[in-house]
């Protein structure tokens, strides 16, 4: 009996443990995203292009910081994640100073 009741709590436990983890993933996706994709938007000089980094990395940490997630939003996390990737990967151009 009491295995039976460990095992009930244990699975109680886990989708609000998810529920928590969506809640950060959607709040990343409401904030932070938007905020990434405005400092994106401004980079012309090099400290822009230090802001859009530094956006980009705290989407990147916040989204670490959720879990666990539902299957459901694991997906919205992982494009996020991959938008993110793309947005703190300086490319050459942006970090060396014109000829």
């Amino acid at each position: 009996m009491l295995a039976s009741a460990s095992a009930f709590l244990a699975l109680a436990v886990v989708p609000a443990a998810a529920q928590a983890g969506d809640a950060g993933v959607v709040r990343a996706q409401r904030t932070l995203y938007p905020a990434a994709e405005r400092a994106a938007q401004r980079a012309t000089t090099a400290e822009g292009f230090q802001a859009s980094y530094d956006a980009a990395r705290d989407l990147q940490e916040a989204l670490r910081a959720a879990a666990p997630l539902s299957p459901r939003c694991a997906t919205l996390r992982a494009a996020l994640d991959r938008y993110a990737a793309g947005r703190s990967t300086p490319s050459i151009s942006s970090t060396r100073p014109a000829a």
